[in-house]
């Protein structure tokens, strides 16, 4: 889902500095998560909604730039 002429490695290229995200790659999924990050999904805004009208406990969202 990275933009690949847009993200920021640090040195060496393994690092993720600033991810910056695709909206060509990205629109075509409702949920995906960053390279190497387990704990935070990014979901489209219908999966979003469903959750909050579920009353699920222990989720957090946060609006991606």
């Amino acid at each position: 889902m990275l933009d690949p002429d847009q993200t920021v490695y640090a040195a060496g290229g393994r690092v993720i500095v600033k991810p910056v995200i695709s909206p060509r790659l990205a629109a075509r999924h409702r949920v995906f998560r960053l390279p190497k990050d387990v704990t935070r999904l990014i979901v489209a805004d219908d999966v979003r909604q469903a959750v909050l009208a579920a009353n699920c406990a222990g989720v957090n969202f946060e609006t991606v730039p």
